[in-house]
């Protein structure tokens, strides 16, 4: 871990432990702000959000590490049925239309998957 004046660099894992397509559940620890986070990989690229609908503040995922619709094309809320886009987190349908999950920096490192926390204590919300 990095830590800097603005935020600390938490390494996840390596970056084969998210499945092409799929998605991963982490708890962070006490000292890293005690979130429940998970990574989808698609195209190419590593979406990283809190575990948390901005409707009722439930955990997404159906079982652990479910985390997207059937077709693996939008992230689904386990409660309501919310649908989220991978990309950036924008609920596209459900009770909480135009709202966003709080999406966190990915950075890869050395094969391994890494996410940026800022310092401050608590993650920003992007659009509740």
């Amino acid at each position: 871990m990095i830590e800097t004046a603005t935020n600390r660099k938490i390494r996840l894992c390596p970056l084969t432990s998210v499945a092409v397509g799929g998605a991963i559940g982490f708890k962070l620890s006490a000292a890293d702000g005690g979130s429940n986070i998970f990574v989808v990989r698609q195209r190419g690229n590593y979406y990283a959000y809190v575990n948390s609908c901005p409707h009722t503040r439930v955990s997404l995922d159906w079982q652990p590490g479910q985390f997207l619709n059937p077709g693996g094309t939008l992230i689904q809320c386990s409660t309501h049925g919310a649908l989220f886009r991978i990309e950036d987190g924008l609920c596209i349908n459900g009770p909480c239309v135009n709202q966003s999950l709080t999406s966190i920096t990915t950075e890869l490192e050395d094969g391994d998957l890494c996410i940026l926390l800022q310092a401050s204590p608590g993650m920003q919300d992007r659009g509740a």
